[in-house]
Order: C-alpha cells, then structure tokens, then sequence
C-alpha cells in the first residue's frame, strides 16, 4: 500500500512540476499577429490527434496495469497528462524563431483525446 501512495505521489507530482507555467512562467504572452500557413487538413494535424490519443492510452495502460490503478479512476489522470503535454508543445512552439501557437492543433489534441477516452471506457464484447 505505501508504494502505490508513493508512486501516485510522484505521478501528482511529475504534474504539478511539469505545468506550463511552472515551465514558462505566467507572463507567456502568445503572439497572434504572426500570420502562418495552418491548414486543417494537414499532417501535422494528424500527428496531433494520434500522438494525443496514443499517450493518453499509454499512460492509462501504465497506471492501470502497472500502478494497480482503477479503470475510470485513472481515466483524468491519463488524459490530463496528455493535454498537458499538447499545451507544452504548443507554449514551446510559440517561443520558436518563427513559431507560433496554434489553436487548431489543440483542437486535433482534443479530438485525440476523445478517441481515447471512448477507447478506455469502451466495454469488451
């Protein structure tokens, strides 16, 4: 018992040490003014949504399999973890020479992590 309270400790933990304002500070200002080709119908698009929904999956996988976690009580934690990682990437690519900070790739974020909530709380046949 100690060590499941202790690895969720540290999973809490990792979270709360790794928030983009931990990282960036609360003076991020996103610059809009840059005007970027951002089509919705592009690859990077795609990599958003299954790159989102795959860690989102891998992390319940751990949790559940690994951590003795429940099935839906594990749920938020593996999606928020994955939407923290969408919106890091994104704060980071806006700190880029010429990058910016792209609503329609958090958009395809949160597309993948709807596929991967369904997936999770989808019952075997």
């Amino acid at each position: 018992m100690l060590y499941l309270r202790t690895c969720r400790f540290l999973l809490f933990s990792s979270i709360f040490f790794n928030s983009p304002v931990l990282l960036y500070g609360n003076d991020t200002v996103v610059d809009t003014t840059k005007v970027q080709q951002d089509n919705w119908f592009a690859i990077d698009k795609a990599q958003h949504f299954s790159y989102s929904c795959f860690i989102a999956l891998g992390i319940q996988y751990v949790l559940v399999n690994k951590l003795d976690f429940e099935e839906k009580s594990a749920m938020p934690t593996s999606l928020g973890l994955s939407f923290v990682a969408g919106i890091a990437k994104e704060l980071q690519d806006s700190k880029g020479k010429s990058g910016y900070f792209s609503q329609k790739d958090l958009f395809a974020n949160a597309l993948g992590l709807i596929l991967a909530a369904m997936v999770i709380l989808s019952h075997p046949v």
